[in-house]
């Protein structure tokens, strides 16, 4: 999988059986939900083996050989009954599987599997979350001349407002209902301001920038990051774990400006699901807002999920593995289930391996998964009876992730 790209509408499809030949782009129907390509996450629509019947542009590949006609062929219509080769471990809202840039679907007037795909649809589009997740020796190796890690330092989005006295505002806003970005001002030390949109809408009706900054100063609310709340739950989770998943959501309080951890919902073997919802443009159906959950009647802006592993068959590889020799190991880290996750909701998804520890007080490995498909098993520990200090601070690298730092 990590060498295939994930099909996205507007991929380029051709038949074998094409006289000219001629190429068609795929359109995705079947599901409004989940994006990929863009430096955002939400540009192109994931195409799935859902996406059949008359799902091109055109829905023609020109004159089709398998139809003679007199000393000529006549026109191809058309019309996709099934797709092979998709992603059988990506599951989208639609029920369908993700196609692969392999995948290739069956025509009744063709033959199976006659319609390739030639283009997956996805543009290389660098963003600064690319150049953030570099590895610098890697890419130093390469281009000796360039240090990434400078070019990331240096380079503000905007030149920044003044404030009434003078003073530069290097902020970012943040929309408090599902925190996405408002503004970037910069991207070298300012605040991070949360701010409801309406308040937003009406400071930027103010002509006088200082009067405008002062009141969108006076409107907002510096996020900070409860890390010692979030460390707590990532252990309580660790605690709960026995025979089912138990996960958490790492979100923005939209009455404290906090970034927390409020349970989610208990899981089961291998598996949790994320309740999210999106606001959706009626007259268009088009998603135009970031994923939101709501807990207990509280509604939050959601930016990444911590989920436990719970044991699943039978023999163990240490002695303190709980249940002993009657159960097996779930895997270590995140696995690609939580890979497609964070690829379509844009967040980080972490992995507790809870299996692989017999006290609830323990120091719990933690795995990470980016949006971007970065895997990596140990990035650092829950707090248990130890020192703090191998614990990682999520609330912060999931509020980085979201404004772009």
């Amino acid at each position: 999988m990590s060498e295939k790209h994930i099909v996205v509408q507007g991929a380029t499809c051709k038949c074998k059986f094409s006289v000219e030949p001629k190429t068609d782009k795929l359109k995705v129907k079947t599901q409004t939900k989940h994006y990929a390509n863009d430096k955002d996450g939400s540009e192109k629509l994931i195409a799935t083996d859902k996406d059949i019947g008359q799902t091109l542009e055109k829905n023609t590949f020109g004159k089709c050989k398998k139809q003679p006609a007199g000393n000529d062929y006549l026109p191809c219509q058309t019309q996709i009954t099934k797709w092979s080769g998709s992603y059988e471990k990506m599951i989208l809202s639609n029920k369908g599987k993700a196609l692969l840039e392999d995948s290739k679907a069956t025509c009744p007037m063709g033959a199976p599997d006659c319609i390739e795909i030639t283009k997956h649809g996805q543009v290389a589009e660098p963003s600064e979350q690319n150049f953030k997740n570099a590895n610098p020796m890697i890419h130093n190796l390469i281009n000796p001349m360039v240090d990434v890690r400078d070019m990331y330092k240096k380079q503000p989005t905007y030149k920044g407002m003044e404030d009434s006295d003078g003073e530069n505002i290097n902020d970012i806003y943040i929309d408090k209902k599902d925190g996405s970005v408002l503004v970037n001002f910069s991207k070298l030390d300012g605040n991070i301001r949360m701010i409801a949109k309406y308040d937003w809408d009406d400071s930027n009706e103010i002509q006088d920038h200082k009067t405008k900054v002062d009141e969108l100063i006076k409107l907002s609310t510096i996020v900070t990051v409860d890390n010692e709340q979030i460390q707590l739950k990532l252990q309580e989770i660790h605690r709960l774990t026995y025979k089912t998943e138990q996960q958490l959501y790492i979100v923005l309080d939209r009455d404290t400006a906090k970034i927390k951890a409020v349970l989610g919902l208990e899981g089961i073997d291998g598996r949790t699901t994320i309740e999210s919802y999106e606001d959706i443009d009626p007259e268009t159906k088009k998603v135009i807002s970031k994923p939101m959950v709501k807990v207990d009647g509280i509604r939050y802006a959601i930016l990444g999920q911590a989920h436990t592993h719970n044991l699943m068959e039978s023999t163990p590889r240490n002695s303190n593995q709980i249940f002993g020799g009657e159960t097996t190991e779930n895997g270590f880290g995140t696995s690609s289930i939580d890979k497609g996750t964070a690829s379509s909701m844009g967040i980080n998804i972490y992995a507790l391996d809870s299996w692989n520890y017999s006290s609830k007080n323990a120091q719990v490995k933690i795995g990470r998964v980016t949006p971007s498909g970065i895997e990596t098993k140990n990035i650092g520990k829950t707090h248990g009876k130890g020192d703090g200090k191998e614990t990682i601070n999520i609330g912060l690298e999931c509020l980085n992730l979201r404004v772009g730092r």
